[in-house]
């Protein structure tokens, strides 16, 4: 059963307008994800979870974005105000802006829609 601390915790979580995510640092799997991923790219969380999060980057700015997770894991940065696109399920391209670091062989982030 969780203890007050963690259900106050997965409030906020659920409650934020940001992306809020934790992923597999070894498959990529998104593991953890609020309700704001849903309202951003149209796809259900259990659509996002299925696929590794490199499946949803913009072509163009996949080596960036491999790059700057090679840095996280081996060099232990973290990604500050990191901007990729994210397919929509409709099609389009959303730009996010990111924040995230590794701890414990997972990715903790967050996220916010910068589409112009």
């Amino acid at each position: 059963m969780p203890t007050m601390d963690t259900e106050r915790l997965q409030i906020f979580f659920d409650l934020s307008m940001s992306l809020l995510a934790t992923a597999d640092a070894d498959t990529g799997q998104f593991v953890d994800l609020n309700p704001a991923w849903e309202q951003t790219l149209g796809w259900s969380l259990e659509e996002l979870r299925a696929r590794p999060f490199v499946e949803f980057i913009h072509p163009e700015d996949l080596d960036r974005t491999n790059a700057l997770v090679m840095d996280m894991i081996e060099r232990e940065l973290p990604a500050v105000n990191f901007e990729n696109r994210y397919l929509h399920k409709e099609g389009h391209w959303v730009w996010l802006s990111w924040v995230g670091v590794v701890h414990e062989d997972r990715f903790y982030s967050a996220a916010r829609d910068i589409t112009p």
